[in-house]
């Protein structure tokens, strides 16, 4: 069984906690991403990334990427997906988050690694 089939697209009708927890994934897997991309390109050049360019190009990449290509784009599911994943970015649109970058990037080390224990014991 392939990994990519435990995150296969649903629009969870019929099952609103689902669809609460899928969406709230995606604000943070937003979040996420913004925090592992910046704090890479900080690290590696010394320089702290334009957060409106960075941001436009991690929605993009992510509606381009993730929803069209890897789930053949599924139409109002893709683009609410979309939707909340830009929602995750946009707190980077507004607030200066150099300030507070590696302290954002260990929160991420640690909640990653607790959901990837978790995630792999249930595989």
């Amino acid at each position: 069984m392939s990994i990519l089939s435990h995150f296969a697209p649903s629009k969870f009708a019929d099952d609103p906690y689902g669809y609460l927890t899928n969406q709230a994934g995606h604000g943070c897997l937003g979040m996420f991403a913004m925090i592992v991309y910046t704090t890479f390109i900080h690290y590696t050049t010394g320089e702290y990334p334009d957060q409106m360019v960075v941001g436009g190009m991690m929605i993009a990449l992510y509606l381009v990427v993730w929803e069209s290509l890897i789930w053949k784009f599924q139409g109002l599911d893709s683009l609410e997906d979309t939707l909340f994943f830009a929602l995750g970015v946009f707190p980077w649109f507004t607030i200066d988050m150099s300030q507070v970058l590696y302290q954002l990037f260990s929160w991420v080390a640690v909640i990653s690694t607790i959901l990837v224990v978790g995630f792999t014991r249930r595989l």
